[in-house]
C-alpha cells in the first residue's frame, strides 16, 4: 500500500516516535532502541515543490536523521485499511506498542494544564490516568500498567473516568460503543 514505514510525528509537542528505525544498521548500531525524541519541523528541499510533506529532523546518538512525512490523504488512506483495522494482525499489536509509548510521552513530558487541553479527550484522559501509574515492558515490548490491587493491565484496559468517550471504531475515526 505503500513504501515506507510508519511514525507518528506530534507537532505540537515537537516529538516523532519511531519503533521500527532499528530496522536500519545504522541507527541500530547507535543503541538508543526505538527513536523517541524531540525534532523539528523542516522546510521543504530547495528547489522541490510544495506538495504538503512535512519534514522532521532529530539528532539520533550520533547521527542526524531526517524524515519526510506523508500528506494527511496517504496518512488517512492507510488508517482506514482494513488490514490495520483486524485484530488479530501484527499492525494493530504493534500500534498498541506505539500508542502506550506516546501516551507515556505525553504523560511524562506534559503538566497538567496542558494535558488538559488535548483536543481529543480519551487521549487525554489516558496520559492523566498513566502519569501515576507504574509501568513495565515484557520481552515482547509490550507495555503493561500497575494498578492498585496489584493488577497488571494494556493501555486499552486502564480504568478512565466517566464521560470519556470510548475508543475509535477502526477506519471511521467516530467514537465505538
Amino acid at each position: 500500500m505503500i513504501h515506507g514505514h510508519a511514525v507518528v510525528w506530534l507537532p505540537d509537542l515537537g516529538h516523532l516516535v519511531d519503533v521500527t528505525a532499528g530496522q536500519y544498521p545504522l541507527i541500530a548500531a547507535e543503541g538508543l532502541g526505538p527513536v523517541i525524541a524531540a525534532a523539528t519541523p523542516l522546510p521543504c528541499r530547495p528547489g522541490s515543490k510544495d506538495d504538503g510533506t512535512e519534514r522532521a529532523g532529530l539528532i539520533w546518538g550520533s547521527l542526524q536523521i531526517v524524515y519526510t512525512l506523508a500528506p494527511m490523504a496517504v496518512t488517512a488512506a492507510m488508517l482506514d485499511s482494513p488490514v490495520l483495522a483486524d485484530q488479530d494482525r501484527q499492525p494493530r499489536r504493534h500500534g498498541m506498542k506505539v500508542a502506550a509509548e506516546t501516551v507515556r510521552l505525553l504523560a511524562s513530558r506534559l503538566p497538567d494544564r496542558r494535558l488538559a487541553v488535548i483536543p481529543h479527550p480519551r487521549a487525554a484522559a489516558l496520559a492523566q490516568a498513566v502519569r501515576d501509574l507504574p509501568g513495565q515492558q515484557n520481552d515482547a515490548g509490550d507495555w503493561r500498567f500497575i494498578l492498585p490491587g496489584p493488577v497488571m493491565c494494556g493501555l486499552g484496559e486502564i480504568p478512565l473516568p466517566d464521560g470519556t468517550p470510548p475508543p475509535a471504531v477502526p477506519g471511521t475515526g467516530q467514537p465505538g460503543g
